[in-house]
């Protein structure tokens, strides 16, 4: 037969348990929020991305800039590399490499 006393510690252990496991469970959903927030916001910053070449590319092809100064820029300003900046405009208008 059991004392109270242990019949106490077996039932604070018990809760103590489930207080964990409730812990647990809060911030394995705020990691699963966090990561959802995370990837949103990427998708966002490269889409923003995309449109300020876009932008810039179509801008200094109206204003006749030559498409070699231009790859310059999108990889300076950009942080992205030649082939990638000479895709960009070729994209974007400009018509050979």
């Amino acid at each position: 037969m059991s004392s109270i006393r242990e019949d106490f510690e077996k039932m604070m252990a018990e809760e103590r348990e489930e207080g964990r496991e409730e812990g647990r469970k809060a911030a394995a959903e705020e990691i699963k929020a966090a990561k959802k927030e995370t990837a949103t916001a990427r998708r966002e910053a490269a889409a923003a991305k995309a449109d300020g070449i876009k932008g810039m590319v179509m801008d200094n092809l109206e204003e006749n800039v030559p498409r070699e100064r231009v790859v310059l820029k999108l990889k300076k300003y950009f942080a992205i590399s030649h082939e990638e900046a000479e895709n960009y405009t070729l994209k974007y208008g400009y018509k050979t490499a």
